[in-house]
């Protein structure tokens, strides 16, 4: 479970979030919506450790991050996969290099359970035919697809993704959406998703939290979403030509 209490965070004196209160339950996939500038990426940056928080407390399990030390920290974030907006791939790597990187820096796997775990995540994502291939050779879902595949690859228990179809037309992001959706259904991986897209929101997510003005003034499920009353969330959606 991943559990955020009264989180407060500011910059330069200008507040940002204040009094985050929301929980994630395991196998759950917990998308994050907003305004631009609502602080999404900030609350993201939390989860994931990389702030702090001025005031209150993100937990994973029953781990308080803020108590951690900096090697502490890094022991917990082996457990977290990330899929960041823009694929966040080296270019002068192959497909395979790149899906490998996590187990060659982190683990002392032999080369043979190495390749094994890559070819498995590689087939995953169905691009098992790309391993000798470059970035710059893929269209933009392949590069999602194996950056999806460099997330899992050390199996985590929690997966955080950044806009995950952003870019991406509507068929490519419903091949991404169907592949994060197995990934919490079918191998119990809590998810926390970032994004505007509205259509992989009600398409996969088990909770929605809304991020209005730096607090969660929704967190339901998508049916309760679907049922919205607020006026505010309700001309969120409007705003984002998504007809409930």
């Amino acid at each position: 479970m991943i559990e955020v209490e009264n989180v407060h965070k500011g910059f330069d004196g200008t507040p940002v979030l204040e009094g985050v209160d929301f929980e994630i339950d395991e196998c759950n996939l917990f998308a994050i919506v907003g305004h631009s500038g609502s602080g999404k990426s900030v609350l993201l940056r939390h989860l994931v450790g990389l702030l702090q928080p001025d005031q209150g407390h993100v937990r994973v399990g029953d781990t308080d991050l803020a108590t951690l030390s900096d090697d502490e920290l890094e022991t917990v974030r082996t457990r977290f996969g990330m899929l960041f907006q823009g694929g966040a791939l080296f270019d002068s790597m192959t497909v395979y290099d790149n899906v490998s990187l996590p187990l060659r820096l982190h683990t002392d796997q032999p080369e043979s359970e190495i390749e094994a775990r890559v070819m498995e995540e590689l087939e995953r994502v169905e691009l098992r035919a790309a391993a000798d291939q470059t970035p710059a050779s893929l269209s933009g879902g392949q590069v999602k697809r194996v950056a999806l595949a460099r997330a899992i690859v050390r199996k985590p228990q929690y997966l955080f993704y950044d806009e995950p179809s952003s870019g991406l037309d509507p068929e490519t992001s419903s091949v991404i959406d169907a592949l994060i959706k197995q990934l919490s259904r079918t191998l119990c991986r809590m998810g926390v998703m970032v994004t505007h897209d509205m259509h992989s929101v009600l398409s996969i997510a088990d909770q929605v939290g809304f991020l209005h003005e730096g607090q969660m003034r929704f967190v339901g499920t998508v049916e309760e979403l679907r049922a919205c009353t607020d006026p505010v969330l309700c001309d969120f959606l409007e705003a984002n030509a998504y007809q409930l």
